[in-house]
C-alpha cells in the first residue's frame, strides 16, 4: 500500500500540504494516513474475499428505452453481491414492466417509486424518498443503467473502502469511459471521464442533491457532497458505456427526456439524418470513440443486449434505411474528425455538455466549424 501511495504521489506530484489537507478531510492525519491505510489493507489482504458490493444497495432510474439492456444491468449487480435494488420511474407502464419482467432471483427486494413525470428526470430524482430505503443496506450506490461498477483487480470491496475512509460520508466512483459499437471494442481500453457517481453511507444520506451526489449529514448539519476520495487508487471504477451499441445511442437521440445540450436538436434529429447531417449525441459519440484507450479494461465485457427488444424500440422512431444513413454519416464524420482532433479541447478537461458547441457539424460530407 505504501508503494501505491508513493507511486501516486510521484505520478501526480502533489505538494505535501495538499496531501495532508486531503487526508485530514477523509479522516486520516498527516503522514499517519499511509501507515494506517497500509495496516487496514494488509489486514484485508489476509481475510476472506468479499463480494465487491456486499452490503451495498443500488439506486437507479428506468424508462422504456432501457428495456433492451435492463436484464444485463440487473445480473451484473446481483453478481457483485447487491441484494436490494431501488428504481425510479415516471409512469405506471414502466412500473408494471419492472415488476413483471425483473428477475428477482437473488434479490432480497425490488422497490419501485413513481416520480413526477412533468419535470426533468434529474429534478425528479431529487424527489426520491430515501427514508423508504435507508435501513435496507449500510451503503447506497447511485448509478444509471449504462454504468457498471468494476473492480479492476485490487480486491477491495466498497464496504472496505468506507472502513478505510472512516470519516467520509460519501465516495465518488470515477467514470471509466468506453463506447461499445462492435464486439471487441472493450479490448481497445478506456479513458477517464470528467465526473463519476456517488456511494454514500445510507444512515447519512438526506436527499439526492444531483444525479452525481447526495446531500449528507455531518456533525448534525446538512452538507453538500463529500470531498472526492480518490478511490481509483484502489481500482474501483464505473465503466460508463457511452453507448452500449450504436443503436443505444440512436435510441437516446429520439427518446430522451433530459433537457440539455446533448438533446437540444431532438425534434430535428430525423430530418438531420435524412439530409446527411448528424445530431449532437452522435457527434459526441464519434469524439468519444476516438479517445485513446490508455486504461486497460481487464475483465470488462460488453453488455449483453436483448437485440429483438432493441430492434422493436428503435423502429418506433426510425426505419432501417434511415438507420443505415445515420451509420454511414457517423462513419464519415468520425473519419473526418480523426484528422483534426488537435483542434478540439482535451477530454476530460471539458465536460460533454460544454463540448457539444465546440464540435463541428457535418454538411455535404464535410465538417463545418
Amino acid at each position: 500500500m505504501r508503494e501505491l501511495f508513493n507511486a501516486a504521489k510521484r505520478r501526480l506530484r502533489w505538494p505535501k500540504t495538499i496531501l495532508r489537507s486531503f487526508w485530514a478531510k477523509v479522516g486520516l492525519k498527516g503522514n499517519d494516513a499511509i501507515q494506517e491505510s497500509a495496516e487496514s489493507i494488509s489486514f484485508y489482504s489476509n481475510a476472506a474475499p468479499e463480494s465487491p458490493l456486499q452490503d451495498v444497495q443500488i439506486l437507479t432510474r428506468f424508462c422504456a428505452a432501457e428495456i433492451p439492456y435492463w436484464h444485463a444491468f440487473v445480473e451484473h449487480y446481483k453478481n457483485l453481491g447487491v441484494r436490494n435494488l431501488h428504481v425510479c420511474v415516471e409512469n405506471g407502464q414502466d412500473y408494471q414492466w419492472l415488476q413483471r419482467a425483473t428477475d428477482c432471483n437473488g434479490l432480497e427486494r425490488l422497490t419501485v417509486q413513481t416520480l413526477d413525470s412533468g419535470i426533468n428526470p434529474s429534478d425528479a430524482l431529487e424527489q426520491f424518498n430515501l427514508d423508504a430505503i435507508r435501513e435496507f443496506s449500510p451503503y447506497t450506490l447511485m448509478v444509471d443503467c449504462d454504468e457498471y461498477f468494476v473492480d479492476l483487480g485490487s480486491g477491495y470491496s466498497l464496504a472496505k473502502l468506507f472502513s478505510i475512509f472512516a470519516n467520509s460520508a460519501q465516495l465518488q466512483i470515477p467514470w471509466l469511459m468506453r463506447p461499445i459499437l462492435q464486439p471487441g471494442d472493450e479490448l481497445r481500453g478506456g479513458f477517464w471521464g470528467h465526473v463519476g457517481k456517488p456511494a454514500v453511507r445510507s444512515e447519512q444520506m438526506l436527499a439526492v442533491e444531483t444525479d452525481h451526489g447526495f446531500l449528507v449529514s455531518g456533525n448534525g448539519l446538512a452538507t453538500s457532497r463529500a470531498p472526492a476520495v480518490p478511490v481509483f487508487f484502489f481500482g474501483c471504477v464505473l465503466v460508463h458505456f457511452w453507448g452500449r451499441s450504436f443503436r443505444d445511442c440512436l435510441i437516446k437521440v429520439f427518446f430522451n427526456r433530459f433537457v440539455d445540450e446533448k438533446s437540444a436538436d431532438q425534434r430535428e434529429a430525423l430530418s438531420m439524418i435524412r439530409s446527411g447531417a448528424l445530431p449532437a449525441r452522435l457527434r459526441l459519440l464519434a469524439f468519444l470513440d476516438l479517445q485513446p484507450g490508455y486504461l486497460a479494461m481487464a475483465g470488462v465485457k460488453p453488455v449483453v443486449i436483448d437485440l429483438e427488444a432493441e430492434e422493436r424500440f428503435l423502429r418506433k422512431f426510425i426505419t432501417r434505411q434511415e438507420e443505415a444513413m445515420a451509420w454511414h454519416s457517423y462513419q464519415r464524420y468520425r473519419s473526418l474528425l480523426l484528422v483534426c482532433m488537435d483542434r478540439l479541447p482535451c477530454y476530460p478537461a471539458i465536460s460533454l455538455l460544454e463540448l457539444v458547441d465546440r464540435l463541428p457539424m457535418l454538411k455535404n460530407n464535410q465538417l463545418i466549424w
